[in-house]
């Protein structure tokens, strides 16, 4: 049985899906200051190569999802305010 296979008997997220969803609560609890992390901190700690490796290729939908699904949450959070 394959992966996917697998994935849909157990209607479960992929690993792929998952981790971009546990970097978004992260990136929330940063930004409303409901963890350790300072998010802006990070920001600014970030080197040239990370943003290299983040911005390669196979990773740039994921990258453009997750600032754009921020952003979201952000707006929908100030609406509400």
């Amino acid at each position: 049985m394959t992966y996917v296979e697998r994935l849909n008997i157990l209607n479960a997220d992929s690993l792929e899906v998952r981790r971009l969803k546990f970097d978004l609560v992260m990136i929330y609890c940063s930004v409303h200051g409901l963890n350790a992390l300072d998010f802006f901190d990070f920001l600014i700690r970030v080197t040239p190569v990370h943003v290299v490796m983040l911005l390669n290729l196979v990773n740039i939908l994921a990258v453009l999802t997750v600032v754009l699904l921020v952003l979201l949450i952000v707006l929908l959070m100030c609406a509400t305010v």
